[in-house]
């Protein structure tokens, strides 16, 4: 039987290996990479066709596909919206923006889409990346967007829950949690 993530317990979460903490940190860095040259070259990069810069713009979808889960798990105690209401809003914010492209400037990407599209895939990646980073770090087991909240949740007292991750680093966690079990020598 495969419980959904929301049915996991904590203590089924399995811990962070070596492995998991590198991939984390490293994905975590890469992100933040992102981030800085996105923002340090933003006013050139809105202005250059996705052709010519095809390893950006698939980093930027990649950003804005991740959005909506980055705002939903790393803010749904407070926001309380789910992710499709995000990703909703988050589409009718890419049609008034492609609207307004095509109706002042007869283009469809350049400069208000792509504007949109940046700052949107900046907060992702800066939010997740850093995420990523910290959970890496520390070791935090579980889903990485839990990582803001936990610490938060520590500072104040209060018990804050961690989520088992619905992408990448629970099967990578479950993968080495399985080696160190195989591994493990019997007590003398």
């Amino acid at each position: 039987m495969n419980a959904t993530v929301s049915e996991m317990k904590q203590e089924s979460i399995p811990a962070v290996g070596a492995i998991g903490r590198i991939l984390r940190t490293v994905t975590g860095g890469f992100q933040l990479y992102f981030v800085w040259s996105a923002v340090y070259y933003f006013a050139e990069l809105r202005y250059i066709p996705y052709e010519k810069q095809p390893v950006f713009w698939a980093f930027t979808a990649l950003g804005i596909y991740f959005l909506p889960w980055a705002i939903n798990l790393g803010f749904h105690k407070v926001l309380r919206i789910n992710r499709q209401w995000w990703f909703g809003a988050l589409t009718l914010g890419a049609v008034a923006a492609f609207g307004w492209n095509y109706t002042h400037y007869q283009t469809s990407l350049q400069p208000v889409l792509s504007t949109y599209l940046m700052v949107a895939a900046i907060y992702a990646h800066g939010h997740i990346g850093f995420s990523n980073l910290i959970a890496g770090i520390v070791g935090l087991p579980g889903c990485e967007m839990r990582v803001i909240p936990y610490f938060l949740g520590r500072m104040s007292g209060k018990d804050t829950e961690l989520a088992l991750c619905p992408g990448l680093w629970a099967p990578i966690d479950r993968w080495e949690a399985g080696l160190r079990q195989n591994h493990r020598r019997p007590d003398l």
